[in-house]
């Protein structure tokens, strides 16, 4: 069963034929393949950023490094790691 956020979402997503941005894969991925959503994370975002010149590499790290003291979960400890692994 997902959280009534991740649902919100996911409906608010199907109905206005949106972009889901979640980090929650587990809980979203049946629901984006079931209904062909479009779907972002944290790393496709931030990785968009700074390839348009938005941030640099060290702000989006420090950002990320900020994420992650916040207890979000990243699959990646820096966003420089995140790069590294492309």
């Amino acid at each position: 069963m997902i959280g009534r956020g991740e649902a919100a979402a996911i409906v608010l997503t199907k109905k206005n034929n949106g972009i889901l941005a979640s980090n929650n894969f587990r809980d979203v991925s049946h629901y984006v393949n079931l209904y062909g959503l479009n779907h972002i994370a944290t790393h496709d975002i931030m990785h968009k950023v700074v390839n348009d010149g938005v941030l640099t590499i060290a702000q989006a790290d420090a950002i990320w490094i900020q994420m992650i003291a916040k207890k979000r979960k990243l699959p990646f400890s820096t966003f420089s790691d995140y790069l590294n692994s492309l």
